[in-house]
Formats: C-alpha cells, sequence, structure tokens
C-alpha cells in the first residue's frame, strides 16, 4: 500500500468559500471510506497465510486473491490527490507547490510511521539480518537490491514506489511547466501512453525467468508507474480546463450510469478468471482490469461526493488510521503465525472471514495508535511550514455536466 495523501491539494480550500470547503470535506470522507475498503482488502488477502495449508481452493481462492487489489486502489487515490495540485497549475494556471516544503511533507507522511514499524520488526520478528539490508530497509531501497524486495517487512515494497512517484510528479511538472498552460487532451493523451507503456513493462518483467530479477523488475518504477495514471487523468478531469472539455463531460455522466457498473462487473469478473494463475504474466496481467475498477471506484466518489453519506462516514475513520493498518498488520500476521493463533480448522469454509476478522480487530487498535502518536503529530509539524501553494481545490467532475455546452 501506498502511503494516503492528505487533502486534495497541500493545502486545502480556503474557509471563505463555504460550500467549496463542504465539497473538499465530502470528498475527503468518501476518499477515507475508499482507503479503508482498500486497507481491510490488503488485511483479508493476506489473512489467507492464517489458513494454510487449508486455504480455499477453485472460486474461493480466486475471490480471495483479488482482495489484494487494494493495492492498486491505494495507488490510483494518490495519482488523484498527488498529482492534483501540480496538474492544475500546468492546465489551469494556478501556482504549484513549492517544491521543498513538498518534499519535506511527503517524507513526514511516510518514513515516521515506517520507521517505527521498521524497529518493531526487528525487535518483535528477530530476524537474522546483516546490517546493510536494515540500512536499505530503512530508505525503502530494497525493490532496487536483489533478493530484498520481499524480507524483513514484505508490504514495504509499496512505499518505494509511492515515493518514486512523489519524486516523478515535481520533475515532470519542472520538465512541462514552461509549456504551460498545457491543452487538457494534450495532457490525457500523454497520460494515455505512459500508463499503456508501463503496463507493457509490467508483463515484459513478468515474463523474465522467476527469481530475483523477475520480482524486482516487476516492482520496478517503469512497471508500477501506470498504476497512477488513472488517479492523474481524473485530477485532469478535476480541472478548471479539463471540467469544460466535452471528454469530462461525458466521463462525469458515464461514472454514474449503468454502462460504469457494467464496465466494473465485467473487469472484476476478468480480475477474478485471472487470479492465482500459474503463469506470471497473465497473473502481472490481472492489475489492469483492478486498476479499471479502482478507477471507477475513485470516479464515483469524486463525483458523488455527499451523496455517498452514512456508510462513508462509518467507513472513514478505518481510512484515516490505513496507513498504519496497512503497515502494522504484518506484523501482527507475523505474530499470529508463529504462535499458530489462526482460526480452527472445524470452522470449514468461515476460516477465511474468521481469520481476516480477527487479523483487523487486533491490527485496528494498534493503528489507530499510531496514527495518534506518530502520524497525526508529523503532520501538524509539517503544516506548521510556510504553505506549499495558494489553497485551490479541484472543479467536482459533476461540474462538467452543466458547464459544457
Amino acid at each position: 500500500m501506498p502511503a494516503p495523501a492528505t487533502g486534495g491539494s497541500e493545502t486545502g480550500p480556503p474557509a471563505a468559500a463555504g460550500g467549496a470547503v463542504d465539497a473538499a470535506r465530502d470528498r475527503s470522507t468518501a476518499v477515507d471510506a475508499l482507503r479503508a475498503i482498500a486497507a481491510l482488502g490488503v488485511v483479508a488477502f493476506h489473512s489467507q497465510l492464517l489458513v494454510l495449508p487449508v486455504a480455499p481452493t477453485g472460486l474461493g481462492h480466486a475471490l480471495g486473491f483479488t482482495l489484494d487489489g487494494g493495492v492498486e486502489l491505494f495507488f490510483v487515490i494518490s495519482g488523484y490527490l498527488i498529482s492534483g495540485p501540480f496538474v492544475r497549475a500546468l492546465v489551469d494556471g494556478t501556482r504549484a507547490p513549492g517544491i521543498n516544503v513538498y518534499a519535506v511533507r511527503r517524507l513526514l507522511r511516510i518514513m515516521p510511521a515506517y520507521w517505527v514499524v521498521l524497529l518493531a520488526a526487528a525487535l518483535v520478528l528477530r530476524l537474522p539480518r546483516d546490517w546493510w539490508e536494515w540500512a536499505v530497509h530503512s530508505v525503502l531501497l530494497q525493490p532496487v537490491v536483489p533478493g530484498e524486495v520481499g524480507r524483513i517487512l514484505p508490504v514495504a515494497w509499496t512505499l518505494h514506489v509511492e515515493l518514486a512517484f512523489y519524486l516523478l510528479v515535481p520533475c515532470a511538472y519542472l520538465a512541462l511547466r514552461r509549456r504551460a498552460p498545457l491543452r487538457p487532451r494534450d495532457l490525457a493523451l500523454g497520460i494515455t501512453l505512459l500508463w499503456i507503456a508501463s503496463a507493457l513493462a509490467s508483463l515484459a518483467a513478468a515474463a523474465l525467468p522467476a527469481g530475483r530479477v523477475e520480482l524486482a523488475a516487476v516492482r520496478s518504477i517503469p512497471a508500477t508507474v501506470g498504476l497512477f495514471c488513472p488517479g492523474v487523468l481524473l485530477a485532469l478531469a478535476g480541472t478548471r480546463a479539463g471540467a469544460a472539455t466535452p471528454l469530462a463531460a461525458t466521463w462525469s455522466r458515464f461514472i454514474r450510469s449503468r454502462g460504469a457498473l457494467g464496465l466494473a462487473l465485467a473487469a472484476g469478473a476478468l480480475s477474478v478468471a485471472l487470479s492465482g494463475n500459474a503463469n506470471p504474466v497473465l497473473e502481472e496481467l490481472r492489475r489492469q482490469p483492478e486498476i479499471i475498477v479502482s478507477a471507477l471506484g475513485v470516479g464515483l466518489v469524486v463525483t458523488a461526493g455527499r451523496r455517498l453519506g452514512r456508510a462513508a462516514r462509518v467507513l472513514a475513520p478505518i481510512g484515516a488510521v490505513s496507513y498504519s493498518l496497512y503497515l502494522w498488520h504484518w506484523l501482527v500476521l507475523s505474530e499470529l503465525q508463529s504462535h499458530r493463533l489462526g482460526p480452527g480448522s472445524g470452522l470449514g469454509p468461515a476460516r477465511l472471514p474468521v481469520a481476516a476478522a480477527e487479523l483487523a480487530a487486533i491490527t485496528i487498535p494498534i493503528a489507530a495508535a499510531s496514527y495518534l502518536l506518530i502520524e497525526r503529530p508529523a503532520m501538524r509539524w509539517s503544516h506548521r511550514l510556510r504553505p506549499a501553494a495558494p489553497a485551490t481545490a479541484p472543479v467536482p467532475l459533476a461540474a462538467a455536466i452543466s458547464e459544457t455546452p
């Protein structure tokens, strides 16, 4: 799981905006609900390790395996939130975030909580490792060192990918800003081509001989940057210039139509069909329909806003602590495995749901404590820095319907 971005921009909408503040708050609650779904999906996916060797088979195994699609959902959310201020600067001519402040805030969002979990892993798991391995993992370079991506804290590979995206976004902005303002359709075409190229790179990496090189290649930046592209496209559609285009209006109408539901169901069925496949290329191909489903979900959230209502408010608190939940659940899982504390075999088909509930019930209070004691103080400290950019909020995608002839 990538670390969650906070808010639609670095500073949020101006207080005097009234309705804009309410809309931003509604979007934030709904996005937190999506984060909760993503995090709980990953927890449920990994809880399958508690029921081995009596794991689900057939359709049950495929359905369980698709729960890992929460990772793709996190990447799409990050693509939408992180790229938003820079995309608006390129298309609408607003001021971009200050690069230095942006970098410090991004590091403070990820690293303090991660370092605490890494320290806990050293103390609790007592893994025999050389000092250089701990140094590599402490700066999130394990995916570029052969053989290290799956060690100590295997779920942390996503943080490396997330940090790389944090770096690529301002670099892309600096490369393009002299040509600003860009036409939305030109930028959309470039992002789409990047998505396609990244998907091809991921399939090529999966086709390498199985081993350390293949795993490192699949987790490389060229193979994973496409996972953020749908979120960037959503951010582009939320710019003032982008929302005024017929394409954005068509997308906004489609996202709430039966066609979007049909596409989501078809993509979900394809993902299930490809899940757990012995062929690594087909298994990597599974990410693409999961990205489509994730993009549709995020698109629905940013267009529906407050209409999601009570369901979003119930899930939002879990979404707020989703980063710590993602990090800590692996340590809890490892301890449960070492003490063989998974659900009993007498539960039959209910073993997996019980294992997922057990893992979530133990980890959520730990994640809440981590959020209160580590994440939130780090975020508060980072926001004492000079504002990274003027307060600007994205245009709701639904506005495209009324703003476009």
